[in-house]
């Protein structure tokens, strides 16, 4: 079981890339969203977790793996509302 007060020790394998404070790991790794006005809601909130979980995996490292899922699975979303929205049939 894990103790609370390690839940946000930095993960060591950060500092391979100079990453040595929370500031430096989002100044190099974090992915801010920028959409244009017609970008779905459903997309933009999607994309609100992967910001979340960008910034806690500089305290668990494997969390990497998830933004990687995630950022997958909203864009194979947007290209299906895309395709629906031009009347192609997925």
């Amino acid at each position: 079981m894990m103790e609370v007060n390690k839940v946000l020790e930095p993960d060591r394998r950060w500092s391979v890339w100079k990453c040595n404070s929370h500031e430096e790991y989002l100044e190099k790794f974090f992915i801010k969203g920028r959409f244009h006005p017609d970008v779905p809601e459903v997309i933009r909130t999607s994309y609100e977790i992967v910001e979340r979980l960008i910034a806690y995996s500089y305290f668990h490292y494997p969390m990497i793996e998830e933004v990687i899922s995630k950022m997958t699975r909203i864009f194979e979303m947007a290209v299906k509302i895309k395709a629906k929205s031009l009347g192609i049939v997925d």
